[in-house]
């Protein structure tokens, strides 16, 4: 079903200048876009961002506006922030956002995955640790 989602003509492509892609797991779907210019990528991003949402509309499938997050990637300081647009509404962009489990930062840094990371790691071994013997550790019974 979403295999027909995949191959759905991106209609902002512009070789060379701007694409988009659509990337899926499961249910989670992922619209990404590339512009060398700021007015490139929105074209690229809202044009590909309708065409899923045609796709989405005709397989009588519902887009949940309000769950949908829009992050730009970049390293570059001073440039103008796109404005993104989903069935008429403007998504708002994230500092960072969680993607199949990975924290994406929109300075391309791992820090704030790092410390989720840490933080449940820290929980599971609290949990772990208040499940063992005070004394001597996990032992094995015979």
């Amino acid at each position: 079903m979403y295999d027909d989602l995949l191959r759905i003509a991106m209609p902002g492509n512009i070789q060379g200048m701007s694409s988009a892609s659509v990337i899926a797991f499961a249910d989670d779907v992922a619209v990404v876009a590339t512009g060398h210019t700021t007015a490139l990528l929105e074209e690229s991003m809202n044009t590909s961002l309708d065409a899923v949402s045609r796709w989405m509309s005709k397989t009588s499938l519902t887009l949940s506006v309000s769950k949908t997050k829009a992050i730009m990637l970049t390293t570059k300081r001073g440039y103008t922030q796109p404005r993104f647009y989903l069935e008429d509404e403007m998504l708002q962009l994230k500092e960072h956002v969680r993607y199949l489990g990975v924290e994406l930062c929109r300075v391309l840094g791992f820090r704030k995955h790092l410390e989720c990371a840490a933080a449940k790691a820290t929980t599971t071994i609290t949990s772990l640790s208040r499940l063992m013997p005070n004394i001597g550790g996990p032992r094995q019974k015979k």
